[in-house]
């Protein structure tokens, strides 16, 4: 076999884990650089996806995939956010097709086409790496302790699954009360 048949193998072997997409530095990693991707394209193996991230095949790509290349286009400690993250922990019914990213405040990222870029992300440490970086309130609960600050509008996880429904149609049922104040006999005691 090759030398550069044997790259691509180890390549698209790498690249299972990420759903057939791959970002440049871990190309480089595995001994791919800008040349050799460069020349994949051109052959029609292989597709760039944006400046950061390449697909190692030309078909179309899976939501996995879609988010991985969301991630990595968007850089700077990305991770998914709001709706999109609530889908990758399992949550069912909570689908879009744009994907919601969130970035610290100190971080300028460039847009991504289909990636919505939500500033003010949790800090590094409260961020889940199991598979995709995503935010701690996908989880449903908030690590920090803190209520109602992580994602988009300073809404946690139930904040966004109530905002989902309203704007599904289905909103919110609040129980009646009266204003009107009770009436004197009913604050006074019977002696």
């Amino acid at each position: 076999m090759s030398r550069s048949a044997d790259r691509r193998a180890t390549v698209v072997r790498a690249a299972c884990a990420y759903d057939g997409v791959l970002s440049r530095s871990l190309l480089a990693d595995l001994g791919a650089d800008r040349r050799v991707v460069a020349r994949e394209v051109a052959d029609g193996r292989w597709a760039t996806l944006g400046y950061r991230t390449v697909a190692v095949h030309t078909a179309p790509l899976s939501e996995h995939a879609r988010r991985w290349r969301a991630i990595w286009e968007v850089g700077c400690g990305a991770a998914l956010d709001g709706v999109t993250a609530l889908d990758q922990a399992g949550l069912l019914g909570f689908a879009e097709y744009v994907i919601h990213v969130s970035v610290s405040h100190a971080t300028r990222p460039q847009s991504v086409i289909g990636v919505r870029i939500q500033p003010g992300g949790p800090d590094a440490a409260e961020v889940l790496t199991n598979g995709i970086p995503r935010g701690p309130d996908s989880r449903g609960r908030n690590p920090s302790g803190r209520v109602g600050v992580h994602g988009p509008a300073g809404l946690s996880a139930l904040g966004h699954a109530a905002a989902a429904a309203t704007r599904l149609g289905r909103p919110a049922q609040r129980r009646r009360t009266s204003r009107r104040p009770p009436s004197a006999t009913a604050l006074i005691p019977e002696l």
